[in-house]
């Protein structure tokens, strides 16, 4: 049984990650995307989630 993978790196309008990741992928028509709370230089914020929903600065530039 052979599978063959399709998958494809997607362009963004995010920042470059420091980390060996691409911000979203397709696989064989299946979008998938990473969810990494970032601030406005790019930096991984600390706290993810908890700190988003007390109104930390994430993603925006």
């Amino acid at each position: 049984m052979s599978t063959h993978s399709t998958k494809q790196a997607v362009n963004t309008a995010l920042y470059a990650s420091k980390s060996p990741l691409e911000w979203a992928i397709t696989n064989n028509g299946t979008l998938y995307t990473a969810q990494i709370p970032i601030d406005g230089n790019g930096e991984v914020v600390a706290g993810g989630d908890a700190q988003k929903k007390r109104g930390g600065n994430i993603g925006r530039r």
